[in-house]
């Protein structure tokens, strides 16, 4: 028996990557550069700053970044690039090393032709930003995990901006299906007498940085420290960004005397922020006329379809999928700005009549665990039995349609195993290891059904891959 290491997921109904919603951009990059090409980093160029640097390298033209880390931070040079990892941010880290500098920057004017996804982005260090930073540019963001960046005073800055991204000069970005967590606008106490404030340790956005923010995860950011943070997840000023579907948590802005917002606008632009589950401390704060709908809020924050409810994840500290029971599911609204057709990890939107509250859309789903190591957790309905973990002979190009719902795997199917149940909980974890006739770095396909092959209820979960230790 071989054990589970990787993974990949596609969602129950759907064959669509996370770049699929913006289905304009890649229609953009097919008529407007129908002679673009394709660079692999580091098989044409040692670094990703090579390559994007590379006067041979044009408007329209993919690099494709292999797994591996990567020390270096990285200007996309005004060019329309895409950018990409082959295997996830995962496998694909783009570490700044905290050379007082950010990470990422688009400085030149970038479009939402100008793309970045599947990549971990860390240790960024700089002065008002440590991770991603957008000035006068509106790039689109897809897939990324952006942790453990700062942005940090080193210079006599009079504030500290977006720890995690930060946008300026009328920078609006695509900012979607991101895990943005643990980054810091730190601020600092400036020759012991006034404070240099931080603000926005998730994100950052300046006047008109108008951004579209979609199904994102942020959570364990801070602003401030020794001195007083604000927007802890989310800071805008006078900026009137689309918040939609975001799960927001456990922000902080650790300074006492700190106004403790995960959300914090000021001006007279103002966020309109639907369907987020927003649960750090202090929840929202914002003038009048901002926008707060469908929401769920702690503290409650006025407004239609809001509530103030535990929203009963699978974990609330490390596993923020929907349970059956949620209060957040079917309670959102279908005419969202920024609605998006999919949710954080492929599935589709909408599962049943109404759309659900934050960045996941309950489904019965399949999904690897690192720990337990070699092991699956299921999402189903409470007391729907039994489950079929079942193991394909690969994956079909168009899955065919079933009672149950989609089935991605081809035949040959084998049953790896049998179990009497999803519990009362509305989640199990099974152990699962690899048959041993699959070769080392062979990936094999998984789905679930819930349920016996003749209820009327049963339904299969999302297509999983899975690849073996090498």
């Amino acid at each position: 028996m071989i054990p589970i290491n990787a993974h990949w997921s596609r969602g129950a109904e759907s064959m669509s990557c996370k770049s699929v919603i913006f289905v304009f951009i890649l229609f953009f990059f097919i008529t407007a550069y129908a002679d673009c090409k394709t660079y692999y980093v580091p098989d044409d160029y040692s670094t990703i700053q090579a390559a994007i640097a590379e006067p041979d390298v044009f408007a329209g033209d993919t690099i494709i970044v292999r797994p591996g880390v990567y020390r270096e931070t990285i200007d996309f040079l005004g060019k329309t690039l895409i950018l990409k990892s082959e295997q996830g941010p995962e496998r694909t880290i783009l570490d700044g090393m905290q050379d007082f500098d950010s990470v990422v920057k688009f400085q030149n004017q970038e479009g939402p032709e100008c793309l970045l996804e599947g990549f971990t982005i860390t240790n960024g260090c700089a002065d008002q930003n440590g991770g991603i930073y957008c000035r006068m540019s509106s790039p689109t963001i897809i897939g990324n995990v952006i942790r453990g960046n700062r942005s940090e005073t080193r210079g006599g800055s009079d504030q500290e901006l977006g720890g995690g991204i930060l946008c300026r000069c009328f920078s609006s970005p695509l900012i979607s299906n991101n895990k943005i967590a643990e980054n810091q606008a730190q601020g600092i106490w400036w020759k012991g007498s006034r404070a240099e404030e931080g603000r926005g340790g998730g994100i950052y956005l300046g006047y008109r940085c108008d951004a579209f923010i979609i199904n994102n995860l942020i959570l364990h950011n801070a602003a401030g420290g020794s001195s007083i943070g604000r927007g802890s997840g989310i800071y805008s000023y006078n900026a009137s960004p689309i918040i939609t579907n975001n799960t927001i948590l456990f922000n902080k802005c650790p300074h006492p005397a700190s106004h403790h917002y995960a959300v914090w606008a000021s001006g007279t632009r103002v966020p309109t922020i639907t369907n987020c589950i927003i649960r750090s401390p202090g929840g929202v704060l914002g003038p009048m006329s901002m926008s707060v709908t469908y929401s769920n809020i702690s503290p409650l924050y006025s407004g239609i379809g809001n509530i103030d409810e535990d929203p009963r994840f699978v974990d609330r500290h490390q596993d923020w999928h929907l349970t059956s029971n949620s209060p957040c599911r079917n309670s959102g609204d279908n005419n969202a700005l920024g609605f998006p057709a999919i949710d954080f990890e492929d599935d589709p939107r909408v599962s049943e009549d109404t759309v659900d509250i934050g960045c996941d859309e309950f489904h019965a789903h399949l999904y690897y665990l690192k720990d337990p190591a070699h092991s699956l957790r299921i999402i189903g309905e409470p007391k729907a039995a039994p489950i079929f973990v079942l193991l394909g002979s690969g994956v079909r190009d168009v899955p065919v349609k079933t009672p149950y719902g989609a089935l991605y795997l081809e035949r040959p199917i084998k049953n790896l195993v049998l179990h009497s149940g999803i519990p009362d909980s509305g989640s199990i974890v099974i152990n699962v290891e690899a048959p041993g006739f699959f070769q080392p770095g062979e990936e094999y396909p998984l789905q679930a059904l819930i349920g016996s092959t003749s209820g009327p209820d049963s339904v299969l979960t999302n297509l999983l891959l899975v690849a073996e230790y090498k």
